[in-house]
């Protein structure tokens, strides 16, 4: 699987900015921004994974968290921290068949990479070869939901929407060259 990576991704300030989470106090935000920092409560990688329908329609498989402090009960990108010895490509792919059941089999290809959004979540996305050679998810996951950009836009989880129209256009992307390379 090839990945075009930076490996200096730990280069980074010892502490960020804080960012202000919407509707929390600012006593939790103080608090937030007081604690100790380290590369494991910062860094995360995640993967969206991809299916091109036979009528060209593309849908994306989201996962539901099964507590609801890990991101409400939207349907969002499958993520997690980055552990000290990992890569975040491996990151990427060990939370997907956590969270999702991604077998890696199931990837047509290999994955793309997005770089790093959210301030902290480096973004892979893969095309999968079916939708239904999943296994089964952890206890971290209630239930997967595979999505059209427009029905994540309406009901997604919010910070993840501009991430899931940069997934959709790479898709729209691949599904065009082969319908080009079909017709040729």
């Amino acid at each position: 699987m090839t990945c075009h990576v930076s490996r200096n991704w730990r280069d980074r300030p010892s502490r960020p900015e804080p960012e202000q989470p919407i509707g929390k106090p600012m006593e939790q935000v103080n608090e937030y921004a007081s604690r100790e920092w380290s590369p494991k409560q910062i860094w995360r990688a995640g993967l969206v994974p991809f299916f091109i329908n036979e009528d060209g329609t593309i849908e994306m498989l989201f996962m539901i968290p099964s507590d609801q402090r890990y991101g409400g009960s939207d349907p969002q990108m499958a993520k997690g921290r980055i552990d000290d010895d990992e890569e975040p490509e491996h990151t990427a792919l060990r939370e997907a068949k956590e969270e999702l059941g991604l077998i890696q089999g199931n990837i047509d290809g290999s994955l793309e990479y997005f770089g790093v959004h959210l301030g902290r979540t480096h973004v892979y996305a893969c095309e999968v070869k079916s939708k239904d050679r999943f296994g089964i998810f952890s206890g971290e996951t209630e239930d997967t939901r595979w999505m059209t950009e427009s029905d994540f836009r309406k009901n997604g989880r919010d910070i993840h929407r501009d991430i899931v129209v940069m997934v959709g256009d790479f898709a729209e992307q691949v599904r065009a060259k082969k319908a080009q390379a079909d017709e040729e």
